[in-house]
């Protein structure tokens, strides 16, 4: 595990360690709009691939635009709780995906920033669960679920920890270690699975709340 400046500076990372400006990467549909941002930032273009508002990108989408060896170097996908839709994967897709990934000598990218509040306590599997070929850079942090301002985010970087171990000696030296041991202990005496388990029932309600005024306000249809 490599700590990072929260998720973004990880996924930032990754893209760098595994492609190079001009190479495509293909992402979900709508997507989360810095992750475009970071994509053209490097030079790189994106391939955006159908997303369902349920069951999240289309992996048969996905196996059409890469048959062809190298049409895309990388893959980014946010498939659990995606933003904007919200949608999640199937265990079966994410399975499907990640195989068809290694089959292809594609990275895969995972951004499991809200992969720790679903609404019923549940914690869905991340796409890394099914990564026997140590394709997957799982990229998280604890900006969804503690504190955006604290900056703490981090890799599992698998077959690529070297290259991404030095990249980011090279970009920010280090990540702030008080945040890091504040944090730290904050997991080991409980405190952290205490405040998940009222933030989820939080969010729950505030979920609720916006259905119910949606329902009341929109137009119909």
């Amino acid at each position: 595990v490599i700590v990072t400046g929260g998720c973004m500076e990880a996924i930032t990372l990754a893209l760098r360690a595994v492609a190079r400006p001009g190479d495509t990467v293909a992402l979900e549909s709508p997507t989360y709009f810095p992750l475009l941002q970071i994509i053209e930032g490097l030079g790189l273009k994106a391939l955006e691939i159908p997303t369902h508002p349920r069951d999240g990108m289309s992996v048969d989408a996905f196996e059409l635009a890469t048959r062809r060896a190298g049409a895309v170097r990388a893959a980014l996908v946010m498939p659990t709780f995606s933003n904007p839709l919200g949608s999640s994967m199937p265990d079966e897709a994410k399975r499907r995906l990640v195989e068809l990934c290694a089959e292809r000598d594609i990275p895969l990218i995972e951004d499991d920033v809200h992969g720790e509040i679903a609404f019923d306590g549940s914690r869905p599997r991340p796409l890394k669960a099914w990564d026997t070929a140590q394709n997957v850079l799982l990229c998280s942090s604890f900006s969804k679920t503690v504190a955006p301002g604290l900056r703490i985010g981090w890799i599992v970087p698998g077959r690529l920890q070297r290259e991404i171990e030095l990249l980011k000696l090279s970009a920010t030296l280090f990540t702030s270690q008080l945040a890091q041991l504040a944090l730290a202990e904050f997991v080991a005496n409980g405190g952290y699975d205490h405040h998940l388990r009222r933030l989820r029932v939080t969010l729950r309600e505030q979920e609720q709340r916006v259905r119910e005024a949606v329902g009341q306000s929109f137009p119909a249809g």
